[in-house]
């Protein structure tokens, strides 16, 4: 089996980092050497994303994020014709 695209993993690669808000928004924070290239990739995942990006960091405090294949073991996130889609 190939292994499944993690938009979190490909963010947290590129210098961003993510948080849940209390509001339910998905927050994306920069350190200080990210340039400009690679925040503009990770705004483009974080838009393209951005419900899938809200399930993995849906956990209680203290907990990792869920990773894209814990997802789809769980059943709530399937792969249908290349693209994912949230289980309802």
């Amino acid at each position: 089996m190939t292994s499944l695209f993690d938009p979190l993993n490909e963010i947290h690669a590129l210098g961003g980092m993510l948080a849940l808000l209390p509001d339910g928004r998905v927050d994306l924070a920069f350190g200080p050497g990210v340039n400009m290239m690679r925040r503009r990739q990770c705004g483009q995942l974080q838009v393209r994303y951005y419900a899938l990006l809200r399930l993995q960091l849906s956990v209680p405090a203290g907990e990792r994020p869920r990773t894209v294949q814990q997802l789809v073991a769980a059943g709530k996130v399937r792969l249908r014709q290349g693209r994912y889609v949230i289980a309802k």
